[in-house]
């Protein structure tokens, strides 16, 4: 057994590289706490080797940001520092509470019959859904842990299927009548931002 340890830049960023040549067939590649870990055969060459992180960096470096938000989310509670961690079934209990009033009042604000149907559930990439053919809304659990503007947002997001199915300029009209803010708090949510101060006054 080979080990070396380099660096390689990804999007202008250098991080560390653990390289262990072994005796087996495959190259296998990890990522964990800014250090990419990497295990190949032993003839395999650093030029093959970088070639190969390169290709997964992005989406092993996304993921574990992604890992990283939910676990600092599970303290916060609509935007709020809380002393604890949430359980799931609070965060959809707590969630469906406040979509129940909140989802019922846009509907009326934007003239849409009938009402749909609400679930919440445990999405890790889409905040929310909108299916027609079951006329059912689903916003993912984690929204529980952004400011009540930002759910909000993604609350007039989905209804705005309503009129439009594809992401076009009528669509995002729709969505800025009724949230003038939406892209603000759709980059806060996008970037794990629990509270914005800019929000405080929103209820």
């Amino acid at each position: 057994m080979r080990m070396k340890e380099t660096t390689i830049s990804i999007n202008n960023r250098s991080y560390k590289v653990h390289i262990t040549h072994k005796f087996i067939k495959n190259i296998y590649l990890r990522f964990r706490n800014d250090v990419f870990y990497v295990s190949a055969p032993h003839l395999t060459t650093d030029g093959f080797i970088f070639r190969f992180i390169t290709q997964s960096a992005e989406q092993l470096i996304t993921r574990t940001e992604k890992k990283a938000t939910l676990n600092r989310a599970a303290n916060y509670l609509f935007g709020k520092k809380i002393e604890r961690d949430l359980r799931d079934d609070e965060k959809k209990d707590r969630l469906m509470d406040y979509l129940a009033i909140k989802v019922p009042f846009f509907e009326r604000k934007m003239n849409i019959t009938p009402l749909y149907h609400i679930r919440v559930r445990n999405m890790r990439t889409l905040a929310g859904s909108n299916s027609r053919k079951t006329h059912t809304l689903s916003f993912a659990s984690f929204l529980v842990h952004y400011d009540y503007a930002v759910i909000d947002s993604v609350i007039v997001h989905e209804l705005a299927h309503h009129y439009e199915f594809n992401h076009g300029p009528h669509f995002y009209q729709i969505i800025y009548e009724y949230a003038s803010n939406y892209r603000r708090l759709n980059q806060q949510m996008k970037k794990g931002i629990f509270h914005d101060p800019r929000n405080e006054n929103y209820i």
